[in-house]
């Protein structure tokens, strides 16, 4: 019986990843490995058996923060973020083999430790620290004793002298430990019992170790670094995020620092960016980002963080948006929906301008005061001097995102219309070439542009500029650049139109200034803007026929807060011209 066969052929690597990894030299002009071999961390800790900490975490982590993880368990453990079930201690000489193995085979260059018993901190004592295996290793002790759900974690073992061993063989060894805030307090109180219950006693006298401790302090969650060489602290300040799913942040925050310092970069920095990791992991690891769908549990909604948020696409995804894929599906799918997620009696920029969520950010977007002022020739010059610097770079930014739409946009007429955005671009930064040399009295256009170069960037367009970035880097499509690039285009139209009626009872007409200021109305009010604008809403018009077709309403809501997020960093750009004094060319922050 003739049976019905379907090859699948798999596509060869991607091109451009496979002639960097042949390629890539030893290490880049910043000093990080970006060698053939990544950087390898070996963490020896407990298992989590839910995933969310312990061992588990750590090479989630390692391996998003790319680098090679390998592993020593210490203890098996049957819990999830409630608590732990029950447990099981590895015997020494299976944890001791484990180093042998790795040490053996492998180039290790960060070791971090979790959890340990006993058994863990002899078999490390003695296979790797009194031998010096250890000496050229940046070596990170995270003092596990307490779970974030509050759970002791030192077992059978008195935690007394647990802390006892860890003093003696382990910190001495370390370049970094990373207790939480009680951890921190049972190792002092252990200290000062030792030290004869001196109450002057302080971190600095655990010795030549450096030390970061979590503290939550109101909204905030501070980060404490002791440099025990220089006598120094830093202090890392993060917005706390309210939520109970933190399920392994301890764990995730340690083997984050050991994969940044296996990278080559110092601690200071190893710390900045594991903190900002952490952060990044808690705050999508809560409400729609949870990484894992849960069982309810009498109510208790504690959950794991999100390790994998930085992973834009799964490789399956990347294997459909490849342009040489040619397999077709084995199952078709039918993606017409008869239900619409939007009225479509608006237009779908009329639906995003009136949505309740954007609306009120939109009116004090396209009425806002600078706008007014300029129309009326009462905007302080300095300032509008300090905004056009400002927008020179965001155009810059603009122009380079509409190259990558233009790459990305489906079909022969949009990619027409990116390109003639991008010249409409270029006119623009002419412009305001032409409007700095005039303030300034700049010789040529030359001596504009290195007067605009070494002008300071302020927060608006640096956080205008992330956003773009933040989209390009996580493989946004089309639809999310569009998106982005859209209130720029409405907005000023539609602020332009709100105000030029103030022209007409402007006398002055004659100065640098006023004729400035009319011109800058003008270009946002003439035909050829107003075509622009129309362009833009059928763009926008198909997006909204494409949304509905596809009834992807969490697409649809991602997009709306894209737009909102955009029309609040328009507002703020102009908030910030503003405040700028006389003096802003000569501030860098």
């Amino acid at each position: 019986m003739t049976k019905n066969i379907n090859t699948i052929k798999i596509q060869s690597p991607p091109p451009y990843l496979s002639i960097i990894h042949k390629n890539s030299p030893n290490k880049d002009a910043n000093t990080t490995i970006t060698s053939k071999h990544a950087p390898t961390v070996l963490t020896i800790a407990g298992s989590d058996s839910s995933g969310g900490a312990g061992i588990e975490a750590d090479l989630k982590t390692i391996t998003c923060n790319k680098c090679y993880g390998c592993t020593c368990i210490t203890t098996l453990t049957a819990q999830n973020p409630h608590g732990v079930i029950d447990h099981l201690a590895i015997p020494q000489k299976i944890v001791a083999n484990c180093l042998k193995a790795n040490f053996k085979d492998l180039q290790i260059d960060c070791v971090k430790t979790g959890m340990l018993t006993f058994e863990a901190i002899n078999a490390i004592y003695e296979e790797l620290l009194n031998n010096d295996k250890c000496n050229d290793l940046n070596f990170v002790v995270d003092p596990v004793f307490v779970a974030t759900s509050g759970f002791q974690l030192t077992f059978d073992n008195p935690k007394n002298e647990l802390i006892k061993q860890l003093c003696e063989k382990i910190f001495p060894h370390a370049l970094l430990i990373t207790p939480n805030l009680e951890e921190s307090i049972d190792i002092l109180e252990y200290f000062k019992e030792v030290a004869g219950n001196n109450n002057t006693f302080g971190i600095e006298d655990i010795g030549s170790v450096d030390d970061l401790i979590s503290i939550a302090i109101d909204k905030n969650i501070t980060d404490v670094l002791y440099l025990s060489k220089e006598n120094k602290i830093i202090v890392y300040e993060s917005q706390y995020i309210n939520t109970k799913s933190t399920h392994g942040t301890g764990c995730t925050l340690s083997s984050c620092i050991a994969s940044n310092l296996a990278q080559g970069y110092d601690l200071v920095n190893s710390c900045f960016g594991a903190i900002e990791y952490v952060s990044n992991c808690i705050f999508m690891g809560q409400a729609n980002y949870t990484p894992c769908k849960k069982v309810d549990i009498n109510g208790i909604d504690n959950g794991p963080i999100n390790h994998c948020w930085n992973i834009s696409k799964s490789p399956i995804q990347r294997m459909f948006d490849d342009t040489l894929y040619s397999n077709p599906p084995t199952v078709g799918t039918n993606i017409s929906n008869t239900h619409k997620l939007y009225d479509t009696e608006k237009s779908f920029y009329e639906y995003l301008i009136t949505h309740p969520e954007i609306a009120p950010h939109w009116e004090s977007y396209t009425k806002h005061p600078f706008v007014d002022k300029l129309s009326r020739n009462e905007l302080p010059l300095h300032q509008f001097e300090f905004y056009i610097a400002q927008d020179y770079y965001y155009l810059v930014g603009y122009a380079k995102i509409s190259s990558l739409l233009a790459a990305k946009i489906p079909g022969y007429d949009g990619l027409l219309q990116q390109l003639e955005i991008i010249g409409n671009v270029n006119a623009g930064l002419n412009r305001h070439i032409k409007r700095i040399g005039a303030i300034e009295n700049c010789s040529d256009a030359l001596e504009t542009i290195a007067y605009l170069e070494e002008a300071p960037r302020r927060f608006a367009l640096k956080n205008y500029h992330r956003i773009f970035k933040d989209i390009a880097d996580n493989n946004g499509t089309h639809l999310e650049l569009i998106i982005a690039v859209a209130p720029c285009l409405h907005g000023y139209g539609v602020a332009s139109s709100n105000f030029i009626k103030n022209l007409d009872s402007n006398g002055d007409n004659s100065s640098l200034k006023s004729k400035m200021y009319r011109e800058w109305m003008t270009d946002y009010s003439n035909d050829h803007y107003q075509k622009a604008k129309k362009d833009g809403v059928e763009l926008l018009n198909k997006i909204g026929e494409y949304i509905n077709y596809t009834g992807d309403s969490s697409r649809l809501e991602n997009l709306i807060q894209i737009f909102k997020e955009v029309v609040i960093l328009e507002t703020k750009f102009w908030d910030e011209a503003l405040k700028a004094d006389e003096e802003w060319y000569y501030k860098q922050t």
